[in-house]
């Protein structure tokens, strides 16, 4: 409850007497990290390694060792051998997993702006879109010594001064770059790199919500990606 008046008190949002913070809308549900705090639609809280379909997350399938499943959730194989030696396809895994340059960018990569709209600067009743720049190099064609550069800006927008601050994504980015070195063997191209789109929707600000209501108290800790 300490936190809860706390952050109610920063929102500027009166939860006196038997109320909780919440969300008017029923299809919506609260995001919480730290001091910040949005509405989001429910499709956006899936996380990483799952999908919003049929009014529900589903987990994306397991995949067998060398294979990512797709928009479809059907795996596709990244890794095929050659010689008994594991080559990694690195065009299709950064069409599958970043997304194709150019278009938007998966779950995976937009994943964390969806769920944190505040890290890209978007407030509640606004949107935008974040460029994603990604570069991979793979030192002597090795995957599991990849080095990764990711770099993510909103897109101008006249009506915000800041429009080109940096965007961290590195840390919310890391699993996923762990996961590409633990396939092993040796990559078919030297290095790669894309650039993809995320549409960040701002959501709605909290509210106070009369605890008879079905919105409970906001966690306490954002909720972690799938990992």
């Amino acid at each position: 409850m300490r936190t809860l008046r706390k952050l109610a008190a920063t929102l500027k949002v009166d939860v006196k007497n038997d109320a909780t913070l919440g969300c008017a809308k029923s299809d919506a549900r609260l995001s919480v990290d730290g001091t910040s705090v949005a509405c989001l639609a429910r499709a956006t809280r899936c996380g990483r390694g799952g999908a919003w379909a049929e009014g529900a997350c589903h987990a994306d399938p397991a995949c067998p060792r060398g294979s990512v499943p797709d928009a479809a959730g059907a795996c596709v194989a990244v890794v095929h051998r050659d010689h008994g030696e594991a080559v990694l396809d690195v065009g299709t895994w950064v069409r599958l997993v970043i997304g194709p340059d150019g278009g938007k960018g998966t779950s995976t990569i937009c994943g964390p702006l969806a769920e944190r709209p505040w890290l890209a600067g978007i407030v509640p009743h606004a949107h935008g879109v974040v460029d994603v720049v990604t570069s991979i190099v793979f030192p002597d064609n090795d995957v599991g010594g990849a080095r990764v550069t990711v770099n993510a800006t909103r897109q101008q927008d006249p009506h915000m001064a800041d429009t080109f601050a940096p965007i961290a994504l590195t840390k919310e980015l890391d699993p996923v770059w762990k996961t590409l070195r633990g396939l092993g063997g040796v990559a078919n191209a030297a290095s790669a790199s894309a650039v993809v789109h995320c549409t960040v929707d701002g959501g709605t600000e909290a509210v106070a919500i009369p605890r008879g209501d079905k919105e409970g108290p906001p966690p306490v800790d954002s909720e972690k990606p799938a990992s």
